[in-house]
């Protein structure tokens, strides 16, 4: 597989990676407002970038660090729900006077449909030629997953796109076979038309749909698309109609040398799908192999997260990360304003830095025709939740009250500031400095044992990055989304 003449010069190309560039929000004051509405995630591709970068040691750009998708690379202790599909759970911790920090996890059920329908869409243009090793493992990893009944089609893209498998029923390991020999004899070659593969993946899922299952594309690529539609909104429009058939359009990123991660957020958010990046054969054990039924099986689509804080117990609140998932008040209740999936077993990681109020009373709003009009509560908010059923389109909501400003934490919130830190510290950032630094550290001694050994494949990654400098870590440019290695 991905053999040819064109692979060998594909390495020699200049190249670009793409990435929506990130704006640092400061403190907001809650009298001001009240809310914080967001696109809630469990995509993981941000840290599987970053950790590739440093594993090669290559340039880190702030523009790669989403602090969200790196919390959610980690594993914490969180119940899954009993009747609900979503459960919420809060911490609190004390960081210094009148400072807070809040851990929120969405922790979604486990539903695994009966009835596979699995749309492989392959990327064979040149620029995949580096792939090799983790596309092969991806493959064998998936069709390792498939059961007996369960249906496999593989569509290969570049200069034109190819059906390799259509419809294939799996029936015995001979199929499984069978199928990986039709992949390994796939070659690359040409440029990258992936708006035609898409469609043509879409038509095939379509004709192959299951009713009452699974039915799911899995795009494997490195966004590099050269050729047929290649803008951000022609492929948001794209999968936007195509969703419409009721397939879900996952994506695995994966490559060195010109990945744009911009395209391959942009068809994972319109295809109702998540993201993640694959780079080596530990990225497929985490992310494909453990992470399987999260990627594949959707329980609910277009997650969002409203935090109101009460304005007589916080001051100001500032939401860690989440940049470019942030939405309007107003989008939380419109169920036109889409967002992002929740596979089976998926959790989604919120941490905000609070400052308390300093004594009880009016609370003045800063606006000169406006007053706040407060209740007395002595709540310190409530965590809202809109989802919508797999194949919906209106919503259904939860809350959970946070009661009380109370300290109460576990090493979710210990493994979660210290990952905030780490990723902060990926950036260049100027929000923190000595004293968050020592904090993580601290917290990062405190971690007990459990929760270590959850996360044993990536834990020792932490403390690495506590201690090297930004020079040591490669933390390079600082603005921009497009820059040459």
């Amino acid at each position: 597989m991905f053999s040819g003449a064109y692979a060998n010069s594909a390495r020699m190309m200049p190249a670009t990676d793409e990435y929506e560039p990130i704006e640092e929000k400061g403190f907001r004051n809650v009298a001001d407002q009240m809310t914080s509405t967001f696109r809630m995630t469990t995509n993981t591709a941000s840290a599987g970038i970053l950790f590739n970068q440093l594993r090669e040691d290559r340039r880190i750009d702030r523009s790669m660090v989403r602090i969200e998708e790196m919390l959610a690379y980690f594993r914490y202790k969180s119940e899954l729900p009993d009747a609900d599909k979503f459960r919420i759970s809060c911490e609190l911790m004390s960081v210094a006077e009148r400072r807070k920090l809040l851990y929120i996890n969405v922790q979604g059920k486990e539903e695994v449909k009966q009835g596979q329908n699995i749309v492989l869409l392959l990327d064979v243009s040149g620029s995949m030629s580096c792939n090799t090793v983790q596309v092969q493992a991806m493959v064998a990893t998936i069709l390792s997953k498939l059961k007996e009944g369960d249906k496999l089609s593989l569509v290969t893209y570049s200069t034109r796109d190819e059906v390799v498998l259509n419809g294939m029923e799996i029936r015995s390991e001979e199929d499984r076979i069978r199928a990986l020999e039709e992949f390994l004899g796939v070659e690359i070659y040409g440029y990258t038309n992936g708006s035609a593969g898409n469609e043509k993946a879409y038509e095939i899922g379509r004709a192959e749909f299951i009713e009452g299952g699974n039915n799911q594309v899995i795009l494997i690529t490195d966004g590099d698309l050269n050729f047929g539609i290649t803008d951000k909104g022609g492929l948001a429009e794209l999968i936007e109609e195509k969703k419409k058939s009721d397939l879900f359009l996952s994506v695995i990123g994966t490559g060195l040398y010109n990945y744009k991660d911009d395209k391959l957020e942009t068809l994972c958010k319109h295809g109702n799908g998540v993201y993640r990046v694959v780079n080596n054969l530990a990225d497929v054990k985490k992310s494909v192999n453990a992470g399987y039924a999260s990627l594949v099986n959707v329980i609910a689509k277009d997650v969002k997260a409203q935090v109101e804080f009460n304005p007589e117990v916080v001051e100001s609140f500032r939401l860690l990360g989440y940049e470019n998932r942030e939405i309007g008040h107003e989008d939380f209740a419109n169920d036109k304003v889409i967002s992002e999936p929740f596979g089976s077993g998926g959790y989604g990681v919120a941490l905000y830095e609070l400052v308390l109020r300093d004594g009880r009373g009016p609370v003045e709003s800063g606006y000169r025709y406006a007053k706040v009009v407060t209740t007395g509560s002595e709540e310190l908010g409530t965590v809202k939740v809109r989802y919508k059923e797999p194949l919906e389109e209106s919503s259904t909501k939860i809350e959970y009250v946070i009661s009380s400003a109370d300290d109460s934490f576990t090493d979710n919130l210990r493994l979660a500031y210290v990952v905030y830190v780490c990723a902060e510290k990926l950036r260049g950032s100027d929000k923190i400095g000595d004293p968050e630094k020592a904090l993580a550290r601290k917290l990062l001694d405190e971690t007990g044992a459990e929760i270590r050994d959850m996360n044993r494949d990536d834990f020792y990654k932490l403390p690495e990055i506590l201690k090297r400098t930004e020079g040591e870590l490669n933390v390079g440019i600082r603005s921009g989304n497009r820059f040459k290695w």
